[in-house]
């Protein structure tokens, strides 16, 4: 059994993980609206939580329903997201089968959602890249989290340490910050800039920022976590 740990938020170890939403706004409110269950509340809960929220708010998009509401429950799905770590870390609950939970529901909701808003933005232009600029999202999207955890699997398979991610022993606050300001597409800043573009009634902006941003982090990401596994084979 895990000992607890902190309950509030620190920053990230690595910067590839510095987030500019989790980190201003996701990982703080997720902390102060589960502070009253911290000691008892399930992550995988949390988790389901969650997922729920954002298959609300994605149905109501084809229904046309009121915009602010549909970007409450969006918040709420993303701050209870960045929750389900905090608390399975707090309460010394991590587990394989909550870390699977979590990134296979992400999955899917964020194809779900990524789809939903290009269709409603192809309805309204019938402009053909409009119309597979979500799944091109959520390829991207995939294919990220793909490499990135079939080279954790080489690398543990190895023995060869921590060398996918390699947390360093300080805050990177300039690696951090950095990655923050000029990539602002990571997986929990999407929200926000689906929120934002959905209150100022842009959806065709919207999903080809998510398609170009996403497509780019995928190919990114298969050549980076390429470079990374050939050192394995050197070991």
């Amino acid at each position: 059994m895990e000992k607890k740990k902190r309950y509030w938020p620190s920053l990230p170890e690595k910067a590839l993980d510095w987030e500019f939403t989790s980190i201003i706004f996701g990982r703080p409110i997720a902390a102060f609206i589960l502070y009253p269950f911290k000691s008892f509340l399930s992550p995988n809960i949390v988790t389901i939580i969650s997922f729920i929220l954002a298959l609300i708010g994605t149905g109501l998009l084809l229904t046309g329903s009121n915009i602010y509401l549909i970007s409450v429950l969006l918040f709420l799905s993303m701050i209870l997201d960045d929750g389900d770590g905090l608390l399975a870390r707090y309460q010394g609950k991590t587990s394989y089968f909550g870390s699977y939970l979590d990134k296979s529901v992400d999955i899917i909701r964020f194809f779900l959602l990524f789809n939903v808003l290009s269709w409603i933005a192809f309805k309204q232009n019938g402009n053909f890249f409009i119309a597979v600029s979500g799944s091109v999202a959520a390829c991207g999207l995939l294919i990220q989290g793909y490499t990135k955890w079939l080279t954790s699997h080489m690398e543990m398979k190895r023995g060869v340490g921590d060398l996918v991610d390699k947390p360093s022993e300080d805050v990177p606050w300039v690696g951090g910050i950095l990655k923050s300001i000029f990539w602002p597409f990571a997986e929990c800043d999407l929200t926000l800039w689906i929120i934002a573009l959905l209150i100022a009634g842009r959806i065709d902006i919207l999903v080809i920022i998510l398609a170009v941003s996403q497509f780019t982090a995928a190919l990114i990401s298969i050549f980076q976590r390429g470079f990374q596994s050939t050192g394995f084979d050197r070991k």
